[in-house]
């Protein structure tokens, strides 16, 4: 938020319609950009969540992995919807080409040899603590609907698209979406989708890294060090 605040309005004075997205917790970011929550309450919020996503199983059984795919994410996707007793969600669509998983590692292990001609490679993510963005998260979201109740939504100053949808959403929408989120997937590449049918859409990642501008670059919208510019 501190790049944002150095460099947000010079950003929306070149902007006709300013479309806000943040991935997973970096959503709250969004909201505030946006001006639909205020800087106080999202930090609030922030900190909630991830107390109550601590409060989650940490068992060294259940882990997280991104997938690069080497066919279509339907294929995969379609594999899902026949096997529904797998311990393992999708956690995130992060591109075309790339997935991420959550759930026991066992099940992901077996998950990966079983679909070997669908995934080009699999990479655990060990930096994470928790299975993010899975069933296994059901506790947090249970309960992080009292702290959402405690926070004012006001209309924002563009479009804000939803992880949970990868559609646009309105403040009154948004406080079940935030705590939909945290059981189910990012979806990411659907909300880059949608912000491509606006006219000469200009892509600016503000932050301290180039993750999303990564994510962008895989899918064929060129980025610059201090954002990601692509036309549709």
């Amino acid at each position: 938020m501190a790049y944002w605040k150095g460099l947000g309005s010079k950003l929306l004075d070149s902007a006709s319609t300013p479309i806000f997205m943040g991935h997973s917790i970096g959503e709250y970011s969004a909201l505030v950009a946006s001006s639909m929550v205020s800087f106080e309450d999202a930090m609030r919020l922030v900190h909630a969540r991830g107390q109550l996503m601590a409060a989650c199983s940490t068992s060294k059984d259940l882990g997280m992995v991104a997938l690069k795919l080497s066919s279509p994410f339907s294929e995969f996707s379609k594999f899902f919807e026949e096997h529904s007793e797998l311990q393992v969600d999708i956690a995130g669509i992060n591109s075309s080409t790339q997935i991420v998983v959550s759930g026991l590692k066992t099940e992901i292990d077996d998950l990966v040899k079983e679909l070997k001609s669908l995934i080009a490679r699999s990479a655990p993510l060990y930096n994470v603590s928790h299975p993010f963005h899975s069933r296994y998260m059901k506790h947090a979201r249970d309960h992080f609907g009292a702290e959402l109740d405690r926070v004012q939504f006001h209309p924002p100053n563009g479009v804000v698209v939803s992880n949970v949808t990868g559609e646009p959403a309105d403040h009154q929408e948004f406080p079940k979406l935030l705590q939909e989120q945290i059981t189910l997937p990012v979806m990411w590449k659907p909300s880059i989708d949608h912000a491509l049918t606006f006219p000469n859409v200009t892509f600016i990642e503000v932050g301290p890294k180039k993750v999303l501008s990564n994510l962008l670059r895989q899918d064929g919208i060129e980025c610059k060090p201090l954002g990601c510019y692509g036309n549709h």
